[in-house]
């Protein structure tokens, strides 16, 4: 099972997630949870040749940039294999999707810029910090969130990729601190 995504289960009617060893309700009756401008959150990952493997199987990348050392030397710039980029991305999206603002997030948009390449055996830590808020045409509650994203490699320190994520939460939302 995923390490992430435990699984569901239903009790007296109730169907309830357990993410990250943390029991989230997904009932009537839930109660909000309220972050601020500036809330950061991160997922780190190393990447294997698994990963590639089954990232091409449901996507179908197998450009031989990612799979062959040889390919990479002879013809690509980076002159070894390089990571999927949306792998970084999909980094990004465990955070959202899991941490802040967490499970029962729908993405609305991302932007990315590939700085630098991510190659096998990489440790990559996605991190994403709450900017603005927005309200949502169908509530009274800021609970539209801008993201600034970026994936660092953890041995280098190097910015991979940065980028933007707008992401609704319906129980999720920003409440302004006035200063008195």
């Amino acid at each position: 099972m995923l390490p992430i995504l435990r699984r569901f289960t239903k009790y007296q009617g109730i169907t309830r997630l357990y993410s990250e060893n943390k029991f989230v309700d997904h009932t009537e009756g839930r109660e909000s949870k309220v972050i601020k401008i500036g809330d950061e959150s991160s997922h780190t990952h190393k990447f294997t040749e698994e990963d590639l493997e089954k990232f091409a199987q449901v996507v179908g990348d197998y450009n031989p940039l990612h799979f062959s050392e040889e390919f990479a030397k002879e013809q690509g710039i980076f002159k070894k294999r390089v990571v999927h980029g949306m792998l970084l991305g999909g980094l990004i999206s465990t955070v959202a999707g899991t941490k802040l603002p967490g499970p029962g997030s729908i993405y609305l948009n991302q932007t990315f810029k590939f700085e630098k390449p991510a190659y096998l055996g990489d440790t990559v830590t996605a991190k994403v910090k709450l900017t603005q808020a927005f309200k949502s045409p169908r509530s009274d509650k800021k609970n539209i969130f801008v993201f600034e994203t970026i994936c660092v490699n953890e041995e280098t320190q190097q910015v991979l990729v940065k980028g933007e994520a707008k992401v609704f939460h319906p129980l999720v939302h920003v409440v302004d601190i006035v200063d008195e």
